[in-house]
């Protein structure tokens, strides 16, 4: 699935907002901080789904401190599913095509 600007840009937020809070909790030093970010900009762009769900998972086994950046990435992904699927559902509930809508829901 092709990701929208948007979604790569909660990611790169969420990887500094959890930057910020190991670097206050005193948790790494300036260097990890600075060897991490260098490390997740390598990671730019991201192909797809799947790409950056790997990537990222790479990156959580090299830089344990960011593992749950993985599991965010994986929240946003299905809310985009889910969102996109709602969204034909609501399109052929519109076109009164009912039962298509359901079938989609069986996929």
């Amino acid at each position: 699935m092709q990701l929208p600007d948007s979604l790569i840009k909660n990611i790169e937020v969420e990887y500094l907002r959890q930057l910020t809070n190991i670097l206050k909790e005193g948790k790494a030093d300036r260097t990890l901080a600075k060897t991490s970010a260098q490390a997740f900009l390598k990671l730019l762009p991201f192909a797809d789904d799947n790409d950056m769900l790997l990537k990222l998972g790479n990156f959580g086994e090299e830089f344990p401190l960011f593992t749950k950046l993985h599991v965010y990435a994986l929240g946003l992904i299905e809310e985009l599913k889910t969102k996109e699927v709602l969204e034909k559902m609501r399109k052929l509930m519109k076109d009164n095509d009912i039962d298509g809508a359901i079938q989609l829901i069986d996929k």
